[in-house]
């Protein structure tokens, strides 16, 4: 092989190692930053865990503290990292709560209100939601109340709130339903879903499942449901609780759609959404509570009067936060970036 045949094959041989060694350097760089990736999305999950393991532990603190107003910012150690909690606001009985957590550098934040329990703002307003209250296309109607929202508030409709109106509570916690004290008090128990025939009935209802209505119902009691309640294209239906009892508790959704001539004299609680859609005639006496967001679409003739359920702020039995069995309630919560 001549001398210039051999330096072309040495120079082919060095250009040829190069580039894999290129490459082998390019496949080692992307595997380490794949790897850095899965390491700091393990750590900030890790984080966000230990912001809510801070949360927890200064709720505990508040517990047992009969003045919320002085509470100073506080860091612990808490497995893989640890947790600063400081408070943007703070009163005697309630608190805005950010606790921040840190693993491996990465910081997750979470911000909370909490308040004392006991009830201070639960059954004090005639709208209570932990999410948005949205009412819009409903020709009339009038709320005779307070409204209160974890979230925002948004009336494009006729429908007049003769009340103050807050958006963005922290405080606007709902109630947790105490299950097997409704179950022990119920004068009946059905399992599985129940659909309410025309007629009239009294007592506590205990229905392990979702509850439908037919036509021309009267109610002189309160209904409890492990599932949804909903009146969709009923007329004549009457529900008169017996106070301090709800006229209806519902763990999932509550819906009154396509109905007329409704009296509701009593609470309404659900754990999920209330939702209210093209109704004619609806009057209720007492107020709602609901866990999730409240929608008024395409409404006549609605009217809401607040009316708390019981004389001189007595708590209301069978709910956790109003029963004492839990000092703190939580409002909403969201992760601060």
């Amino acid at each position: 092989m001549s001398l210039s045949k051999k330096g072309f094959a040495v120079v082919t041989v060095i250009f040829i190692v190069t580039i894999f060694a290129v490459l082998g350097m390019a496949s080692v760089a992307m595997l380490s930053g794949s790897s850095k990736k899965m390491t700091d999305e393990y750590h900030s999950r890790q984080a966000f865990n230990v912001a809510e393991a801070g949360v927890a532990y200064v709720a505990k603190v508040l517990a047992s503290d009969i003045d919320w107003s002085d509470n100073a910012p506080v860091t612990e150690a808490f497995g893989p990292g640890s947790f600063t909690v400081t408070f943007p606001s703070q009163t005697g009985s309630s608190a805005v709560v950010l606790s921040e957590g840190t693993v491996q550098g990465i910081t997750r934040s979470i911000e909370v209100g909490l308040s004392r329990g006991g009830g201070s703002l639960a059954f004090t307003k005639a709208f209570q939601t932990e999410g948005d209250i949205t009412m819009e296309g409903s020709s009339s109607g009038s709320i005779d109340g307070d409204i209160l929202a974890g979230g925002d508030i948004d009336n494009s409709s006729s429908i007049v709130v003769e009340g103050d109106e807050e958006s963005g509570s922290y405080e606007a916690a709902t109630p947790d339903p105490i299950w097997s004290y409704w179950q022990s008090v119920a004068t009946t128990t059905i399992s599985g879903n129940y659909n309410f025939p025309s007629g009239t009935y009294s007592g506590i209802f205990y229905i392990d499942g979702n509850v439908t209505f037919s036509k021309n119902v009267t109610i002189d009691g309160t209904v409890v449901s492990r599932g949804s309640v909903t009146l969709s294209g009923n007329e004549n239906i009457t529900i008169t609780a017996v106070p301090p009892n709800p006229a209806i508790i519902a763990e999932g959704a509550v819906l009154f759609s396509g109905t007329s001539d409704v009296i509701i004299n009593g609470w309404v609680i659900t754990l999920s959404t209330l939702t209210m859609t093209g109704n004619t005639g609806i009057e209720s006496t007492g107020g709602f509570i609901a866990a999730g967001d409240v929608t008024f679409t395409g409404n006549s003739d609605i009217d809401v009067s607040f009316v708390a359920p019981t004389a001189g702020g007595e708590e209301v039995p069978g709910f956790i936060s109003l029963a004492g069995s839990s000092p703190i309630l939580f409002g909403t919560w969201r992760e601060v970036y």
